[in-house]
């Protein structure tokens, strides 16, 4: 990593973590390692990934001490919809996401009276896309209008789903802002929120295909300046 690339990291955790100096200091000593273990980073590290990417790791580790993160992983996304609710996020549960709720409940009662995945499918999938983008959209206004919106990290390619909640000017600095690109090519960074992931984990909690990804939910692109 570049003197650069690591300034621009703790800044980055700096204003996630709303100046905890403690969790700034770890990163820090992190830095200057040059050999770290999984349990170490607190991911699975694979060889000879970049140190961009396994810094990005860490600091995803460390946040996760903090109240600012919403996550679940891919099986378990609708999980994070009770992390939505509380001190600098939504009041209480919105409509959009009872409407979620209640369609997802539709699809485990199908399945529990052994209607087959295909004719699940076919049941819900319409439904799905039809409420997912208003779903989307709702929640992005709402967290806005709490003072506190919402950004992906995104790790490029990872089982879980990570939000964070940041006041409007940290979002609006960091917003779209790429940290690199793992060993595979893909990138990674600060984006506004994944839906795109969102869609592809929810499919797979509903045991749904991974039908086309609605073209609202597109991954919005970082950018490059």
């Amino acid at each position: 990593m570049t003197e650069i690339e690591k300034f621009k990291i703790i800044d980055l955790i700096s204003d996630l973590s709303r100046g905890d100096v403690a969790i700034v200091n770890e990163l820090k000593q992190f830095l200057q390692k040059t050999t770290y273990t999984s349990e170490e980073v607190g991911f699975h590290i694979e060889k000879n990934e970049t140190k961009n990417k396994i810094t990005f790791f860490k600091m995803i580790s460390l946040m996760e001490t903090t109240n600012y993160l919403s996550y679940a992983e891919d099986k378990y996304i609708i999980e994070i919809f009770k992390q939505w609710v509380g001190p600098q996020r939504l009041n209480e549960t919105p409509e959009v996401i009872l409407k979620l709720e209640a369609l997802i409940q539709k699809a485990n009662s199908l399945l529990d009276a052994k209607v087959s995945q295909e004719d699940v499918a076919k049941t819900l999938l319409f439904e799905l896309k039809a409420l997912i983008t208003d779903f989307t959209k709702k929640i992005e206004i709402l967290f806005e209008s709490t003072g506190f919106p919402i950004l992906t990290l995104d790790t490029g390619i990872s089982d879980t789903t990570y939000f964070v909640h940041v006041d409007k000017k940290t979002a609006d600095k960091w917003r779209g802002v790429s940290f690199g690109f793992c060993k595979n090519g893909i990138e990674f960074g600060v984006r506004a929120p994944n839906w795109q992931r969102f869609w592809d984990n929810l499919c797979y909690t509903l045991m749904l295909p991974k039908e086309d990804v609605p073209k609202e939910l597109l991954a919005r692109p970082f950018r490059h300046e």
